[in-house]
C-alpha cells in the first residue's frame, strides 16, 4: 500500500523513490502490518519524515556532512511523529475493545 508520493514531499532534500519505499516498509514493520489506518494524517507525515532522514543520510555518505546534521533534525521529528502516531493506534483499539465489550 503506498501511503505517500514522491510528489507529496515539498521540502527541499532531493528525495529518491527508493528512499519513500524504505520509509513506508519501516512505518509497516513499526506498525505490525499494512492497513487503512485511523489517522492518514500522522501516517504520511511520519513516512514523510523517514524518507528525509533516509535521503539525508544517503547524501551525507557521498557529500557535504551538513546532511549528517539535517538527518538528525529528521530523525528526531520522525520518532516523534511515530510515538504520536502509535499513541492514536493505541487509543483508537482500546476505544475498539470498550465498545465491543
Amino acid at each position: 500500500m503506498r501511503y505517500i508520493t514522491l510528489s507529496e514531499i515539498s521540502d527541499r532534500v532531493p528525495v529518491i523513490e527508493t528512499d519513500v519505499d524504505f520509509a513506508e516498509r519501516y512505518i509497516e514493520s513499526i506498525l505490525g502490518r499494512s492497513f487503512d489506518p485511523p489517522y492518514p494524517n500522522i501516517l504520511k507525515e511520519a513516512v514523510k519524515l523517514v524518507a528525509l532522514h533516509r535521503a539525508c543520510v544517503r547524501l551525507a555518505q557521498t557529500e557535504d556532512t551538513v546532511w549528517l546534521d539535517k538527518a538528525k533534525h529528521y530523525r528526531e521529528l520522525a520518532n516523534s511523529t511515530i510515538a504520536a502516531l502509535q499513541t492514536e493506534l493505541a487509543k483508537n483499539i482500546s476505544t475498539q475493545k470498550a465498545v465491543r465489550s
